[in-house]
């Protein structure tokens, strides 16, 4: 396994490239309501601490050559992220569910806004926060063993 730290920009440049799984198979559908949305984009403007984020790296795709990365766990969380900063990105984008702005309670600088009407200031502390990522290594099925 390797810690590190990817940005929030990485994220985002992966969806848009298409080497990011955010929803595997394994993965729960989005569930957060809007007011852990609101919290979490607080969170990253004020520069707190966030869980890591767990991503397995899977083979490079032959056809784009991108390498691939599963999210393992922290979906929900870059599924925040990327529906208030890029929600063009999300290609099950649901307005009802995956929309919201940062609530007056959070924030009261940020509150109501969207991303496309932050100043250039935030918009970059959002861009540019490090999320701590575990990275697990692909494993071959073919090599698990049963006790």
């Amino acid at each position: 396994m390797q810690k590190t730290f990817f940005t929030i920009a990485n994220f985002i440049s992966w969806q848009k490239s298409k080497s990011l799984e955010l929803a595997p198979k394994f993965q729960r559908r989005s569930v957060w309501k809007v007011g852990a949305k609101s919290f979490l984009i607080d969170t990253i403007v004020r520069g707190f601490p966030i869980p890591i984020i767990f991503l397995r790296d899977k083979r490079t795709d032959p056809n784009t050559l991108e390498s691939m990365r599963q999210v393992v766990d922290g979906q929900q969380r870059l599924r925040t992220v990327l529906s208030f900063v890029s929600p063009e990105l999300l290609p099950d984008f649901d307005e009802a569910r995956d929309a919201f702005t940062v609530k007056r309670t959070h924030n009261k600088e940020l509150a109501g806004k969207k991303f496309s009407e932050l100043d250039p200031d935030t918009k970059l502390k959002i861009l540019d926060f490090q999320f701590s990522v575990h990275v697990l290594p692909e494993v071959d099925p073919k090599n698990w063993t049963t006790s």
